[in-house]
């Protein structure tokens, strides 16, 4: 603990373009972002480039002396460079599979995560991924035990229940010496097990696309949901949703203004997502749209990536439907869901500096 009481942290970014000067830290950034509203306390932050010798001489610096979490970002896919578990894993001097195990559970592209965890003395070190998204969504699934662990390492009342439990039954004391047993009481037998349920099948998921060829051609069916770096087709979306049986096309376009709150002179945006888990998203509010609304003709939602200028499209509405009361309430809808429940964020460029958007939250369930 600091002398704050807050627990400390500390974060380590591993990229060869950030060590080099030619990338932003935006992955570190929003990892200190989310520790500091967790209740920590970032006291250091250190970048290095990719390789196991530069990770593994980082931690072991970091973690010297130091009572708290070092959370890195960085190196744990597949990639010829990303050496990261194996720099951490020359540190560690015990495993905590556990954490590892929740981060990878929190989404299905964990399974594509080498991420390990463990402590080296009173330090625990925890890997997340390159990207600010899978970072943050990575953190997440710990960030609740973090402080828990950090009071264990630091041997402050090591054994209590993480949630207030009750405290451990005192000993009993056995029979007295030459004294007999009581024989135990017979074990009742279990009534058998309820048989589960069969579940229903699940919902078909709208067609999804990120970044593919096609990815601005309509789809053959009546639901366009799409991610990806080009500009969004919006008239071709328009075309798209007007259909014979409907007779209200409503469209709603968001565009890159050039303020934000405490921020004038906007100049750019540049819009980062975890793509796999944004999609989804995105399909699951489509088709919950579709629950609500069940005369809807034609729904598209479109998002742009990268670096968008003012003025440029950034998402993309479309809703068709046979009267306009319907089309309206179920695109307000979707806009209003999407921005709520995607794990899309924007790192924004102004005339007095740069950093992320200012309307940050948590996102829900759909």
């Amino acid at each position: 603990m600091g002398n704050s009481g807050a627990p400390e942290a500390k974060v380590l970014t591993v990229s060869d373009s950030v060590a080099g000067g030619t990338a932003e830290d935006r992955a570190g950034d929003a990892l200190q972002g989310r520790l500091e509203r967790a209740g920590f306390a970032v006291v250091a932050r250190r970048v290095v480039p990719d390789g196991r010798g530069p990770v593994a001489q980082a931690l072991a610096d970091l973690a010297d002396g130091f009572c708290g979490v070092v959370v890195t970002t960085g190196g744990t896919g597949f990639g010829p460079r990303d050496h990261t578990p194996e720099g951490t894993l020359d540190v560690v001097e015990r495993a905590a599979p556990g954490l590892a195990e929740a981060m990878r559970a929190a989404n299905p592209l964990g399974r594509l995560s080498r991420a390990a965890a463990g402590t080296v003395g009173r330090c625990l070190v925890v890997n997340t991924p390159g990207s600010p998204g899978g970072a943050v969504e990575c953190l997440e699934a710990v960030v609740d035990v973090l402080p828990h662990a950090v009071a264990l390492l630091g041997g402050d009342n090591p054994h209590p229940h993480p949630h207030g439990g009750p405290a451990a039954p005192a000993p009993v004391a056995g029979p007295a010496a030459g004294s007999t047993l009581p024989s135990p009481a017979a074990v009742p037998t279990l009534p058998p097990v309820a048989a589960v349920p069969t579940l229903p099948p699940l919902t078909a998921v709208p067609t999804l696309a990120t970044d593919q060829a096609d990815q601005t051609a309509p789809p053959s069916g009546d639901d366009w949901v799409t991610l990806g770096h080009r500009p969004l087709p919006v008239a071709a979306a328009v075309a798209w949703a007007t259909v014979p049986g409907c007779g209200a096309v409503v469209t709603f376009a968001g565009t890159v203004r050039d303020h934000a709150e405490g921020r004038p002179g906007v100049e750019e945006l540049t819009y980062e997502a975890y793509e796999g888990p944004a999609v989804q998203r995105m399909g699951a509010v489509v088709a919950e749209a579709r629950r609500r609304w069940g005369g809807l003709g034609r729904v598209a939602v479109l998002h742009r990536l990268g670096r968008l200028a003012v003025c440029d499209v950034a998402v993309v509405v479309v809703a068709s439907a046979p009267h306009r009361e319907e089309a309206f309430d179920a695109a307000r809808f979707v806009i209003d869901t999407v921005k709520e429940t995607v794990p899309i964020w924007k790192f924004e460029r102004w005339s007095g500096g740069a950093g992320w958007g200012t309307c940050a939250h948590d996102v829900r369930p759909v």
